[in-house]
């Protein structure tokens, strides 16, 4: 399947796309950047509003007003994601768990983007990583043919589905190099 959506240079066949291999590389090139102070300060920012959002929705509120006064569960920046993670993709998984699994959060990845972003532009500072959102997805793309995503990677979506999802869709929206996504 080819698609343009208006993307320069965005003529691109979907089983093209790969990951970046977050899981090879985590130990010895992510972790100690995804774990500096400047990228979890992001991911406890954005985070936050997912646990927020997340409670709203549980909670059932009708109303925003009723909900500003509901007193939140605390998000500490020494409480990872996985604390969160009310889904039970893990239990079908075979072998060890990634090193980077508690960061990880099924249906997280529109407030987890943001510190990806900004690690892999640390990592790999000559790729021009974007973010893009789609309905159903939010990744960081280099614009070529590689994501950096640990959501999707660890839950063994196909690249071909995650370039579907984001950037091959018509409704997709791109950001520019290094902008960061308002996240609600």
């Amino acid at each position: 399947m080819t698609i343009d959506n208006n993307h320069p240079n965005l003529v691109r066949q979907a089983s093209n796309f790969r990951y970046f291999d977050i899981g090879k590389h985590w130990n010895s090139m992510i972790k100690p950047v995804f774990e500096s102070d400047a990228v979890q300060a992001q991911l406890f920012q954005d985070f936050g509003k997912f646990i927020r959002a997340r409670e709203k929705g549980f909670y059932g509120f009708n109303s925003d007003a009723e909900w500003q006064n509901y007193p939140s569960y605390s998000y500490f920046q020494t409480v990872k994601p996985i604390r969160w993670d009310n889904s039970d993709w893990r239990c079908g998984r075979v072998g060890r768990p990634y090193s980077f699994n508690d960061y990880l959060c099924y249906g997280a990845c529109h407030w987890i983007v943001n510190a990806l972003l900004m690690t892999a532009r640390i990592v790999y500072p000559n790729r021009p990583w974007i973010i893009v959102v789609g309905d159903k997805h939010s990744t960081v793309w280099d614009q070529a043919y590689t994501f950096f995503d640990m959501n999707y990677f660890a839950l063994k979506v196909s690249p071909e589905d995650c370039a579907l999802n984001t950037v091959l869709h018509p409704e997709s929206e791109f950001f520019k190099e290094g902008e960061l996504r308002e996240v609600a």
